[in-house]
Formats: C-alpha cells, sequence, structure tokens
C-alpha cells in the first residue's frame, strides 16, 4: 500500500533536486557531492523533501553568498495532488537555498554545501514519513 506513494515521493524528490543540481555554477567552481532524501524532520506525520549539493569552487564566501543571494527554486509541488494535499494548498511557495560553508580549505578550494528543504507534505503511507 505504501509503495505508490514512495514511487510518488521519490519521482516529487528527483525533480525537486534536479533543480538544484541543474542550476549553473559560480565560475572556477566545481561539483564534489550530491544528496536527497525523503523524511520526517520534525514532529508529526508529513514529508519533509531534502536536496544537497556540495561544490568546491576558488571564489571567496563573500563571492558565493553574493552569487546565491537571489537563487530560489520551485516547490516539492505546485499544485494540490489530490484531497490529502489540499491543506497545503498556498502554502508552498519558492524555496530559498540554505548555504553551509566548511571550514578552512582542501587542496586550495573551499567547501560549500546548497540545501534545499521543501517541508510538510502529506504523508500518505510513505513510511520516511511516519
Amino acid at each position: 500500500m505504501g509503495i505508490p506513494d514512495m514511487i510518488s515521493n521519490n519521482l516529487q524528490l528527483s525533480r525537486f533536486a534536479n533543480n538544484l543540481y541543474h542550476y549553473p555554477l559560480p565560475p572556477n567552481t566545481q561539483p564534489a557531492e550530491r544528496r536527497a532524501y525523503v523524511a520526517l524532520l520534525g514532529n508529526s506525520n508529513h514529508c519533509d523533501f531534502v536536496a544537497e549539493l556540495t561544490l568546491l569552487t576558488k571564489l571567496t564566501r563573500s563571492d558565493i553568498e553574493q552569487y546565491y543571494q537571489d537563487a530560489e527554486f520551485p516547490p516539492v509541488r505546485i499544485e494540490p495532488q489530490g484531497w490529502d494535499d489540499f491543506w497545503t494548498s498556498g502554502i508552498h511557495s519558492r524555496v530559498k537555498p540554505r548555504l553551509e560553508f566548511s571550514d578552512g580549505l582542501t587542496e586550495g578550494y573551499l567547501t560549500y554545501k546548497l540545501v534545499l528543504v521543501d517541508y510538510g507534505y502529506p504523508p500518505g503511507f510513505d513510511f520516511r514519513c511516519h
């Protein structure tokens, strides 16, 4: 019974994460690692979607912050997908990435992570969200 909800959430997660993974990189920057998952972050029964992209750059922290200051991404779902999704209608808007910087340099590169999180979707029968 939970398989269709898991498959649907995985497809939505893939679309959500690909928006981040295909966003143009700043100059002198290269991807290092990708990670995406569906989980319950916090209390209650709901699905949270997370996409992360770790990058290495020769730019400064200030340059990176300026590059992403206006970046926004589409939410996991733009339109309600049935009665269970009705209560989230209009709540989810564009998602701003969170920047997380590592301390120090790795082989002359500054390491940072872009994190997208979209919270609070109906769990259906996806066990990851209960």
